[in-house]
């Protein structure tokens, strides 16, 4: 954590310490989200804020990565999403039912279900995690490897060499080197049809993917349901997508949002970010002072708000 001592003086600072020695799950019986609360929340209390360097969100779950490497999420547990591995990250994914992170070593450690291999890394060094139903890693050389589910050949990366890698459900999309973007896995809805680049950035969703070209525009393909292709003109730094939506981060720190929008998944909060992640029916953004604030399903499922925000 980034803590702010000044005026608080020794006692705080105690109170902060045995804090955050508390297990993130402890045991009690209303469950590991309320002990998650607790021990957040009281830092609030006392004016210290989460601080955070990174967020991502899953289906009905969400993690962050704390200034100091600590990986904490909050959301469902019904799969133990939220058994975060210690130790130190550099980089956290989230995705249906388990997430990764990167280790500042280069390992890629995963939590979760595992009932399809999605804890089942591979051996080696990456510098780039993506997690959807399956997940994919980037190696320092440029390999794009996956694991975990494989139904629709999402595990199936074309040969050759890429810059980064967005892991979606059914498929997967990858920018090569020159900044062209290859995809692979299901190839319904136009999933594979990504126009010409370069991009900079790729993100895939349930059934259509966004990018960001060199210049920051974005641009859509796939299935075009509920407006979810229809990217608003400007310039974008990065693109988020998921099931029927996505989002985006403008070059002035603005979050736009299109697509499906029956859970307020479009209904960004104002304000200014550096960062934004699109889970099944919310997303979540973070702002320029570290602090992580979601919007759409959350707000009828509290467990999805990022701390210290539950009612």
């Amino acid at each position: 954590m980034r803590l702010r001592t000044g005026m608080l003086g020794t006692a705080a600072v105690l109170l902060v310490a045995a804090l955050l020695a508390q297990p993130a799950a402890a045991q009690r019986p209303d469950g590991p989200v309320l002990a998650i609360k607790d021990r957040w929340t009281a830092l609030a209390d006392i004016g210290l804020p989460v601080v955070f360097t990174a967020v991502s969100a899953g289906l009905d779950h969400s993690c962050g990565l704390l200034a100091e490497g600590e990986v904490m999420c909050w959301g469902d547990d019904a799969f133990g999403q939220l058994d975060v591995p210690e130790g130190s990250f550099t980089a956290v994914s989230a995705g249906e039912l388990h997430s990764c992170g990167l280790r500042p070593g280069g390992e890629v450690v995963c939590w979760g279900i595992n009932e399809d291999g999605q804890l089942d890394v591979p051996k080696g060094s990456f510098t780039a995690v993506s997690v959807g139903g399956h997940s994919c890693g980037l190696r320092p050389g440029g390999e794009v490897v996956c694991w975990g589910e494989d139904g629709f050949g999402q595990l199936d990366v074309p040969e050759g060499l890429f810059t980064a890698v967005s892991a979606g459900v059914f498929h997967s999309c990858g920018i090569r080197i020159g900044g062209a973007v290859l995809c692979w896995g299901e190839d319904k809805f136009g999933r594979f049809d990504a126009p010409e680049g370069p991009f900079t950035a790729v993100a895939t969703g349930h059934f259509h993917s966004c990018g960001v070209r060199s210049d920051g525009e974005v641009v859509c393909w796939g299935s075009g349901g509920n407006g979810r292709l229809d990217a608003p003109e400007g310039a974008f730094t990065s693109v988020a997508a998921d099931f029927g939506y996505s989002c985006g981060v403008r070059v002035g720190g603005e979050i736009a949002c299109w697509g499906r929008n029956d859970a307020g998944q479009v209904d960004v909060p104002g304000g200014s970010f550096t960062a934004v992640a699109s889970g099944s029916n919310y997303s979540c953004g973070l702002r320029v002072d570290g602090e992580a604030v979601c919007w759409g399903y959350w707000q009828s499922d509290p467990r999805i708000a990022p701390p210290p925000l539950w009612e």
